[in-house]
């Protein structure tokens, strides 16, 4: 080899991208260390393509080999060697580790080529200096002088960052023993993360059951390092999540912050439902009443609300219909803000409910009729937002309200209960007996329509939403703040609104009785025989051609009448009920719901009646045979000696003469239809005699035993009262 070839190259003028170091030219090539090194001294250097000179970052002379000798030599950003490896199956703190050596082995060499203006001079003068250096700035690793030398020389690519990994306590060229630790790992977390609150010891143990029981016991760590480890294998926020859902939503759930300025006045709407915190009548019953509120977010107004016994979509179609007719509310929202609840997804609002949006998927080649019903809001042009499950900060505006309707109102009536079991007042029990300081339903609405109005109209409060400029004076109340800052939204047709906030029922055909629903399960019928609105609906289905199905709306205050409309929104007609038309007074959905319960109650007693009804009422033929049944099990019972009752599998017996059993009876009973003699006064043991006038009796006469049956004790019946003829009556 020449001395050029030998020659020390200066690292300032070396391209060392150009160049491939020896060992790793070795693998690329498929060529062994020793073979290419002599190939390098032989061939490639008197070439000028192979050099004898010190790797980038310093260190000893090795062979490199420049990279237009073989194709295979060629590297860049998309080579493999320069592609970080797949590190997910170690842990975090292995894979934080190896990137601090990464960072320690670069440092090292920056100091070794001299670009780093604190390490100057030889190595032994500056060693100590970025050792010191390099500890400060990674506390969670060893750095030495010796540890440094060994890293430099495993890492040259990012693809050897794998090799910087620490895999003491298991295989360190497999990773198997990570692989079965992993494994009881989450084997720990099943049983950890659970919300019946499993002590950290208790699901260790559990977790070293199932390792031995597996074969994994030497995988499985001590109860020490579990509880040292736990943060690090399990987020801190994710054990509240799974373990305390109730406090992890209060303090770590995401929440919906809203700037006021984003909140356009009269636009946005919010609802929900809160229940009061005190006792009324209801028809004779003591109930908490529940209140359905709208409120606009923008100017905090409370734009509606409608006092109920029970809320559900009836009292939320109510309360916004109430507040889209209220003049002062400029219009309508053109978005709401709602809960996640069933009623608040109805197919009224939204024109499917919540099940059919969930499985709304179009196959393929399957035909969709774009005219569909499409809700409430979406006729009127109302975007809709939902709340986050089980998060109430979606509606801070409503909830805060009911904070103070608990205040302000519930306390102002002598049933107030309290908030909770803590804060109930002793003197509510006296009061619920006596029974006189108890509001009625009527009067608590007409109370909550007055809070309303006084709550919207009162500018005495704190919310600085509704300054209108600084001072003392500046606070404007919530209807002063919808007249001046809400822009108004005039509809085209103010009629539309009371034809659109009605309940509307899913499409349904005509039939030959017209349309049919089922509201709350009560089967109605509505038909119009005065015109043929509903001829062209009613017509039968043909092949190739559907029935036309149509939407029909009704008002839950009066359920006499419905309206029919066209999916694409048409007005056809309005039916009537030939069962509820002829009633003076409105059939609300009150009174089915009403029917409903009280036939659900009588079928109940019905079912009592029948299981548990008094022998007493029983007719005689009822009573002989429960005694003849008892009889045949008390036969049963002491002819096998066990208390199992239970008869045992049957199996058929089939004969030549099978069919004319009952035939044969018949003609038998007619050839000796003769009188029956008198049997009284003999033995029901002793037989009659044969004669001319007499023959053996069907039924044997005498009285029948007295036989108990289920604890009760059973009149004997004379049987041959039963059977005589009246002239043997009238000879006795």
């Amino acid at each position: 080899m020449s001395d050029s070839a030998r020659q020390f190259v200066d690292l300032g003028a070396v391209d060392y991208d150009a160049w491939v170091p020896l060992s790793e030219a070795a693998q690329k090539l498929d060529r062994s260390v020793g073979q290419l090194r002599r190939q390098c001294k032989d061939k490639l250097a008197p070439r000028g393509v192979a050099f004898h000179m010190a790797p980038n970052g310093g260190g000893q002379r090795v062979w490199h080999i420049h990279v237009s000798h073989d194709a295979r030599l060629l590297r860049g950003p998309v080579g493999d060697a320069n592609t970080a490896p797949d590190l997910s199956m170690y842990t975090q703190q292995q894979r934080a580790d190896t990137f601090a050596r990464v960072a320690c082995v670069e440092a090292f060499r920056r100091a070794r080529r001299g670009d780093d203006p604190l390490c100057v001079g030889p190595a032994t003068q500056w060693m100590g200096t970025l050792i010191a250096h390099l500890r400060r700035e990674h506390t969670t690793i060893k750095i030495s002088q010796t540890s440094l030398y060994e890293w430099h020389r495993k890492y040259n690519c990012p693809a050897d960052t794998v090799k910087l990994i620490d895999h003491r306590g298991g295989d360190r060229r497999s990773g198997q023993q990570h692989k079965r630790r992993a494994r009881c790992i989450e084997t720990f977390k099943g049983y950890y993360l659970d919300q019946r609150g499993t002590t950290l010891r208790e699901a260790w143990r559990q977790t070293r059951a199932w390792a031995q029981a597996n074969g994994l016991a030497d995988a499985w760590v001590s109860e020490a390092t579990c509880g040292r480890k736990l943060d690090e294998w399990i987020p801190a926020e994710v054990q509240l999540m799974h373990r305390d859902p109730s406090r992890w939503r209060d303090t770590c759930a995401p929440r919906i912050v809203g700037a006021h300025a984003d909140l356009e006045p009269g636009r946005i709407w919010m609802g929900d439902h809160g229940q009061c915190d005190f006792f009324c009548w209801w028809q004779n019953t003591l109930i908490r009443p529940w209140v359905t509120v709208w409120m606009d977010g923008g100017t905090r107004r409370v734009v509606a609300a409608v006092l109920c016994v029970s809320p559900s979509s009836d009292t939320i179609l109510a309360a916004f219909g109430d507040g889209m007719r209220d003049p002062a509310n400029m219009g309508g929202p053109t978005r709401v803000h709602v809960d996640n609840g069933k009623d608040y997804q109805a197919l009224t609002f939204h024109g499917q409910t919540r099940t059919e949006r969930r499985r709304t998927i179009i196959k393929r080649g399957e035909h969709c009729d774009e005219q569909q019903f499409a809700g409430i809001f979406a006729w009127l042009g109302i975007e809709v937002g939902f709340s986050l499950p089980y998060n109430p900060t979606g509606k801070s505006f409503v909830e805060r309200w009911f904070g103070t309707q608990r205040a302000q109102f519930d306390k102002t009536f002598w049933t107030y209960r309290g908030k909770d079991t803590t804060s109930k007042p002793e003197q509510l029990a006296d009061i619920l007996k006596r029974g006189r300081d108890i509001p009625t339903f009527e009067h608590v609405a007409a109370r909550l329509k007055d809070f309303v109005a006084a709550y919207n109209a009162n500018a005495d409060h704190q919310m600085q939403e509704l300054r209108d400029h600084p001072g003392p004076d500046g606070m404007l109340s919530p209807d002063q703040a919808m007249q001046q800052w809400a822009a108004r939204m005039i509809p085209k047709d103010p009629g539309a609104i009371d034809l659109v906030c009605r309940h509307w029922h899913k499409p349904v055909t005509v039939g030959k009785h017209g349309v049919r629903i089922a509201p709350l399960g009560v089967p109605l019928s509505y038909d119009n025989r005065h015109d043929l609105s509903l001829a062209e609906y009613r017509a039968p289905a043909r092949k190739g051609r559907k029935k036309t199905r149509v939407l029909v709306s009704y008002d839950p205050a009066d359920m006499r009448t419905v309206q029919v409309w066209t999916l694409d929104g048409r007005f056809v007609c309005v039916a009537e009920s030939p069962l509820l038309g002829d009633l003076p007074d409105a059939v609300t959905r009150d009174h089915l719901a009403q029917q409903q319960r009280e036939n659900r109650q009588y079928a109940k007693a019905l079912k009592a009646v029948r299981q548990f009804a008094p022998r007493e009422y029983r007719s005689a033929a009822e009573l002989i045979r429960d005694a003849v049944v008892a009889e045949h099990v008390e036969e049963r019972l002491a002819a096998t000696g066990t208390d199992d009752a239970t008869p045992g599998p049957l199996k058929l017996r089939q004969t030549a003469v099978d069919g004319q059993s009952s035939a044969a009876q018949r003609a038998h009973a007619q050839a000796n239809a003769r009188p029956v003699l008198s049997m009284a006064g003999r033995h029901p043991s002793s037989t009659p005699k044969a004669g001319p006038l007499s023959r053996r009796p069907l039924i044997q006469g005498g009285r029948s035993p007295r036989v108990s049956t289920a604890g009760r004790s059973i009149p004997r019946v004379n049987i041959q009262q039963l059977t005589r003829p009246k002239d043997q009556e009238d000879e006795s």
